[in-house]
Order: C-alpha cells, then sequence, then structure tokens
C-alpha cells in the first residue's frame, strides 16, 4: 500500500482540497505524484476536467489512472528524474498543473519546474504545495542535536531537499516563473509529526521561536505563473500568537476574556464589564516580561473614557516601567459600577527572559524597598496635607483676630455707653429715692387727713340721725305729703 494512499475523500484543510478549490471546471490538468488518484478521481468525476498524470509508483499509479487520460507511471516512464515523462506528455498545454509535495523528492528540483513551464498553458497556473524545513519543530530539534526521519511529513525519509520560504522563491525565480498568491498551512509545534515540545531550549531562545517570522508555517501554498515576473506577492501569513492575556474577575475567578497575541505587536485590547464585579485581575502575558506605556481606560454608560489606576501589581515599578520576574504577572484595578467597557493597552520591552527569571529571588526585597518608598511617599504627602492645613488654619485665625479686634473696639465702645448710662441711671434712682420719700411723707399725710375725713363723716352721720329723729323733721316731712 502506497504510504500516502489518504482514501478518496477530500479532508478539509489539506493540499488536495486547496488543489481541487482552486481548479475550474472542464480544466485540462496535469497532476506530478498523484498516488492512489484522490484528486484525480475528483476532478474527473467532479469538475469534468481532463487529467493526465505522473506518478512513480506504479502500483498507485495505476489506481489514479483510472481517472486520467494519459498516464506515465512507474521508475521507467513516471520518473521525474528521467524525461521519458516530458517527452510523453511535450505536445499537451494544461490549465493546470498539480505538484503537491513533490519537489523535495527529486535531486534537481529546477529541471523539473523548467520542463513544467513548458506545458504549461499560456493563462495556465501551476499549484505548489512544499514544506517548510524552517519550522519551529525542526529547529528545536536540531537545537537539541536531533534529527530524525519520519514516514511522511516535514522530514519524510524519501525527501532529498529542503526547502525554506527565501530558497523556494530563489528556485523560481531562476526558471522565472512568478507567484500570483502565496499562502501558508500553519501549525504549531507539537501540532504535527515531529516529536518535540517548547521548553527543551533556554527560556529566551523559545521565546525567539515562538515569535519569529514564519516559525509556524508548515507547507507553502503558491500559485504560479508564466507572467507578472515583477509584481510584488505577500506572503498570506497570520503571525504566529503563542502568548496570551488573560482578565479575570479577582473574587470569583471568572475569566472575562482570554486572548492570544504576540508581544511583538504593541497590545490594545477591549473587555465588555457588564454585571461584573468591581475588582479585576489582568495577566498581561503567560510570561515573565516588563511592559512600557501600560493604559486602562474605562468607558461609561455614556460613552465618556476615564482613566483607571492600577492598585496593585506583582512587580516593580522602574519610572514608568512595569517589571515581572514570573510567569504570572497579575495587575489588580477597580472599577465603578458605570463602567461598561475597559481597554487595556501596553508595549512589551522584554518578555519570556532568563534574565529575568533569575532576579526573581531579589523581587520581594525590591518590593520591599518599594513598599517602604511607598510609605516613605504617603507619609510625606500627609505632612504636606499637615502643612497646608495648618496655613489654612492661620489664615483662618488671622481673619478671626481681625474680626476679633474689630468686635473688641465695638464692646469697648459699648462698655463705655453703658458706664455712662449707668451714672445717669444711678443719677435717675437717686432722684426716684427722693420722690419716693416725698411720695411716703404725702401718703401718710394724706392717710392722717383720710382718718380725720372718716370721723368728720361719722360725726355728721350722727348729728343727721339726729336732725331726722327731730319735731322739726317729722313736721316738715308731713308738711310735704
Amino acid at each position: 500500500m502506497n504510504k500516502y494512499d489518504y482514501g478518496f475523500e477530500i479532508i478539509e484543510d489539506t493540499t488536495i482540497e486547496w488543489a481541487y478549490k482552486n481548479i475550474t471546471y472542464n480544466s485540462n490538468v496535469l497532476e506530478i505524484g498523484p498516488a492512489n488518484g484522490n484528486l484525480v478521481r475528483h476532478l474527473h468525476t467532479d469538475k469534468k476536467c481532463i487529467v493526465d498524470i505522473v506518478e512513480i509508483d506504479q502500483e498507485a499509479g495505476i489506481i489514479a489512472s483510472k481517472y486520467a487520460r494519459n498516464s506515465c507511471l512507474g521508475i521507467d516512464n513516471g520518473n521525474l528524474e528521467t524525461d521519458k515523462w516530458f517527452n510523453s506528455l511535450k505536445n499537451n498545454k494544461y490549465d493546470f498543473i498539480v505538484i503537491l509535495d513533490v519537489l523535495e523528492h527529486v535531486r534537481f528540483p529546477e529541471k523539473v519546474l523548467s520542463q513544467l513551464k513548458e506545458l504549461l498553458d499560456t493563462n495556465g497556473l501551476i499549484l505548489l504545495s512544499i514544506p517548510n524545513i524552517a519550522h519551529n519543530s525542526v529547529i528545536l530539534n536540531l537545537m537539541i542535536n536531533k534529527f530524525e526521519y519520519t514516514d511522511v511529513g516535514l522530514l519524510d525519509n524519501t525527501h532529498v531537499r529542503f526547502f525554506t520560504y527565501s530558497s523556494v522563491k530563489e528556485m523560481l525565480r531562476k526558471v522565472e516563473l512568478a507567484t500570483v498568491r502565496e499562502q501558508v498551512k500553519q501549525l504549531h509545534v507539537g501540532e504535527n509529526e515531529v516529536d518535540v515540545l517548547y521548553g527543551v531550549v533556554p527560556q529566551s531562545v523559545e521565546a525567539y521561536l515562538k515569535t519569529r517570522d514564519l516559525g509556524t508555517a508548515y507547507q507553502f501554498l503558491f500559485q504560479i505563473a508564466k507572467t507578472d515576473l515583477n509584481k510584488e506577492v505577500n506572503l498570506e501569513y497570520k503571525i504566529d500568537k503563542n502568548y496570551e492575556i488573560i482578565v479575570f474577575e479577582e473574587d470569583s475567578g471568572r475569566i472575562l476574556e482570554r486572548k492570544k497575541i504576540n508581544p511583538l505587536e504593541n497590545i490594545i485590547i477591549e473587555i465588555a464589564i457588564k454585571d461584573v464585579a468591581q475588582k479585576l485581575r489582568i495577566d498581561p502575558l503567560n510570561a515573565n516580561c516588563i511592559l512600557n506605556n501600560v493604559t486602562i481606560v474605562g468607558i461609561d454608560d455614556n460613552g465618556f473614557q476615564n482613566k483607571i489606576n492600577i492598585v496593585d501589581f506583582t512587580g516593580n515599578r522602574v519610572n514608568e516601567l512595569l517589571i515581572f520576574y514570573d510567569s504570572d504577572p497579575q495587575i489588580y484595578i477597580k472599577i465603578n459600577d458605570n463602567i461598561s467597557k475597559i481597554i487595556f493597552s501596553c508595549e512589551y520591552v522584554s518578555f519570556d527572559s532568563q534574565a529575568l527569571s533569575n532576579m526573581q529571588e531579589i523581587r520581594d526585597k525590591i518590593r520591599e524597598k518599594d513598599y517602604g518608598i511607598l510609605q516613605l511617599q504617603d507619609y510625606i504627602k500627609k505632612l504636606e496635607q499637615d502643612i497646608y492645613n495648618l496655613a489654612q488654619l492661620k489664615e483662618s485665625l488671622s481673619k478671626e483676630n481681625v474680626c476679633l479686634s474689630k468686635e473688641k473696639g465695638q464692646y469697648q465702645e459699648d462698655v463705655e455707653i453703658l458706664r455712662q448710662e449707668n451714672v445717669c441711671l444711678k443719677e435717675i434712682n437717686k432722684q426716684y429715692q427722693e420722690d419716693l420719700e416725698i411720695f411716703k411723707q404725702e401718703n401718710m399725710r394724706l392717710s392722717q387727713e383720710n382718718k380725720q375725713y372718716q370721723e368728720d363723716i361719722e360725726i355728721l352721720k350722727q348729728e343727721l340721725q339726729t336732725l331726722k329723729n327731730s319735731f322739726w323733721y317729722k313736721l316738715r316731712s308731713k308738711i310735704r305729703l
């Protein structure tokens, strides 16, 4: 059984699927190295293409040839190191030539490309996939003195040539072929057939590998043409993001945001904060690091921005830099109830550094020193506040003293007036006492007179009664009747 026999189902995210999607209906196609004919069958059956094949494995080629028009098979006719296959097909022109993970198996790939160029129609495309020997998995093993072949993949034991991105581009330049589109299949360390993981090299070396350009490029997928030799085409490569930022609720530990990042980029992330506790923890990286320009901004319900201060963090501050020595850096903040979103941004001056790891032992001492400085700063601020308060009190007392001086003058004036009025009152009282004595004497006189008056009245009453009883009074009364 051919080791490249993957059955006849087109598997998602494979080079066969990539080629199938890029080939149009009713095209003339040449496939180099079709193995058992997975792609050939689907092109012939589903897209009604005319397909010719070149396959060195006779047994596999016979299966594929059921769906092919012309088949160059076996060591004699399907061997790219000879010219028999080319001579058999040189009178044909193809809309698409498919060569998936094949050039690394031949000693003279430039010659093969030159021959394929002659077979390519004017507006045709070569669909080329080729593995990247500079993948981080291979580099890691080389750094620990390992280079072990595998049955398939980057280190297939039948490979006779190895390629990087630049060497592929240089090879195409030499044969005057141009890429019209460049794509990459990316696989991380541990996701492919090479048995290695990060952690086998020094920390700083690992950090470099995790962020280096094309570190996870497993295969290059090129669409190649004869024209547009001077047109620059960018490789469609997603920057490797092997690190992450995590934002938690401090008390519950609930993760609010988890984002993959590359520390070589300046980072800006937004985190929704609706229905979240006020205390948050931000882990700015899952590795030690030095941060610069750390900014945390809260956006309230009305869209207004408010700067959020760091309450605490597990490192040291040197001017504007935050230095974290271990692989679990933490920043603590507190937000208001009306904050609906926060924006965290920073620059990574250094990260995943062995030098920082070596400094972990002195971190607590530095933090104690920093804490002492902070305490001293707080004490100085308190003293400054006390001095300010005393100055304010002095000014207030000075104003009050002016008021009291004015009040004292007014008081003295009032006292003088009262003293004068008291003299007057004494005079008045003296006169009152004299008048009172006269009144008493007069009252006694009047009492005596009243007593004499009462005695006189009593005498008159007696005389009147005597009169009433007299003969003449009675006679007078009768005369009146």
